[in-house]
């Protein structure tokens, strides 16, 4: 099958740049006007964009980490991470989903009723998903599709026997947008008219992002507490209806609501956050690290060195053997990280700083 089209300028979560793999410096480091929960979105023009507790979202120059400019955008700034597309225009889902163009003009504005507990998905074309939770009294969560030249929703989908979504969506094959929720199903909808084609019965809650392979024919999810454990799963969704793949409860392991698997783009190879990181080769056990923390949003780099926040208030990497590269008391929960095709990697932390990291050679003596 074909690869998915994905408008993402970077990542959001495969990049193509490999990160310093020798002790970290820092480039520079900005700080913010309040806690940074997100993951950094970079963009063309030497841009990356990232929000705050305190409701900010900032534009900030990748070379000098000086502030671009600010915009107040009414909501905080945590699991709702801002996307950008290739011409450097800045989506956020927030109660009202917000385009900015690369100057901070509002392209537009649209109230979806509810609010957004997770980050949009950017098609190739000219379309947005985004997903909408209670907020008051009478809010119905749903996914919509937005045309990203006017905000116009193309269609909505509700869910009411839901209350909360917090998995960004993707698309995988035959033009479906899937999704975690908490009832324990993964969702499928149509991106053409907005049909659910799918609820597969999974287990346990969720709240993870689907990592999709490359051409949407498999998914991997963490499903929590089912059964009284915690699972990593692997659905196959290359055709309708979609078949459990393979499931498996790494031994001891717990994870949390903002743990997000990823996988390599054949989807051979599978990372998850527990207390520790596991690897998987289709259901069979690569490696396991010891204790780290509670890995959360998880990236690969250009050479499949694996880059992730932790719910300990540190920063890691891993390289494809699960050997530890790099080791920082930096970030905060649900922190991810961004690497740029120079090889700098980017991130925030609870203390509202904003971070960009490069090797010895390039800054010397600024080791973290």
């Amino acid at each position: 099958m074909a690869i998915i089209p994905n408008g993402f300028y970077r990542g959001p979560r495969r990049f193509q740049g490999v990160a310093p793999t020798s002790a970290w410096v820092i480039g520079w480091k900005l700080q913010t006007d309040g806690a940074i929960h997100c993951i950094p979105a970079l963009g063309p023009q030497g841009r990356v964009y990232v929000g705050t507790s305190s409701q900010s979202l900032y534009a900030i120059d990748t070379d000098s980490g000086a502030v671009a400019w600010t915009f107040d955008t009414g909501y905080r700034i945590t699991t709702n991470s801002p996307v950008v597309d290739t011409a450097g225009n800045v989506y956020l889902p927030a109660v009202s989903t917000i385009s900015l163009a690369p100057d901070r003009t509002v392209r537009w504005a649209v109230e979806l009723g509810g609010a957004a507990r997770s980050s949009a998905w950017l098609g190739s074309q000219n379309d947005l998903y985004v997903t909408t939770s209670v907020w008051n009294t009478g809010d119905v969560p749903a996914l919509f599709r937005l045309d990203t030249d006017t905000g116009e929703v193309v269609w909505s989908t509700p869910f009411p026997g839901l209350h909360t979504i917090q998995s960004t969506p993707t698309e995988v094959a035959g033009g479906i947008i899937c999704f975690t929720a908490g009832d324990g199903k993964v969702y499928g909808v149509d991106k053409t008219d907005g049909a659910v084609r799918a609820a597969f019965q999974v287990g346990g809650r969720m709240g993870c992002r689907p990592a999709a392979t490359a051409n949407g024919t498999m998914v991997f999810v963490i499903t929590l507490d089912d059964g009284g454990t915690d699972k990593l799963v692997a659905i196959n969704t290359g055709v309708l209806p979609w078949s459990l793949a393979w499931s498996v409860a790494p031994p001891g392991q717990a994870s949390s609501p903002l743990s997000e698997p990823i996988c390599t783009p054949a989807g051979r190879q599978v990372y998850a956050g527990f207390d520790a990181v596991v690897a998987y080769v289709e259901a069979h056990p690569l490696w396991q690290t010891a204790s780290m923390g509670g890995a959360q949003r998880m990236a690969l780099d250009g050479a499949q060195n694996l880059l992730f926040g932790r719910q300990d208030l540190h920063v890691s990497a891993l390289d494809a053997n699960g050997q530890l590269l790099q080791d920082a008391a930096h970030g905060g929960s649900g922190v991810g990280l961004a690497v740029d095709d120079d090889g700098v990697v980017y991130f925030g932390d609870s203390a509202g700083f904003v971070y960009a990291i490069t090797s010895p050679e390039a800054t010397p003596d600024r080791r973290i």
